[in-house]
């Protein structure tokens, strides 16, 4: 009875790996797998490879920003909108900067991230006020920190705390 036990365990051990129930590993190599079936057409192929990675499987920026562009690219070819519109909002989550080239990547993809990305984006980082912003904080720092570094050790000598009643 305990040899079967162990048989069955080991057995367990061997198969399930193989059957599907591993943790998919969620790497570079994926996502170039991914885009390789995305390049030959095999769009649900390539949901399939992507969707168990998301949202969290994949380690960097980068790589999840890839993942969703290509979900949300492979959805637009199998005139998915709905689900294509819901992929370009995770991927302007994850990276509010996106930009899809307007010559390659298809029209709707461009029209999506236009009508999808944060309203905050384009006056914080197009009209480049995030340089005009960072700059006057460091000049305002600068010129508020000069005094202070100027005076130096020159500070009060502050009187010790005050002595406990003897008791």
């Amino acid at each position: 009875m305990t040899g079967f036990r162990i048989g069955t365990l080991v057995c367990l051990i061997v198969v399930l790996p193989a059957t599907g129930l591993a943790q998919p590993r969620c790497d570079d190599s994926r996502l170039e797998e991914a885009a390789g079936t995305y390049d030959l057409g095999l769009f649900a192929q390539t949901l399939g490879l992507l969707k168990p990675c998301l949202p969290e499987g994949f380690p960097g920026k980068p790589q999840r920003t890839s993942a969703y562009e290509l979900m949300a690219l492979s959805y637009i070819a199998t005139d998915s909108l709905e689900h294509a519109r819901r992929w370009v909002k995770l991927l302007l989550s994850v990276d509010a900067r996106y930009d899809p080239d307007p010559g390659v990547a298809p029209p709707l993809l461009v029209d999506y991230v236009r009508d999808l990305r944060p309203p905050w984006y384009t006056w914080l980082w197009k009209g480049n006020a995030w340089y005009h912003w960072a700059g006057r904080g460091a000049v305002i720092g600068s010129v508020v920190s000069i005094p202070f570094l100027l005076r130096g050790n020159s500070a009060p000598e502050l009187p010790g705390p005050p002595a406990f009643p003897p008791q």
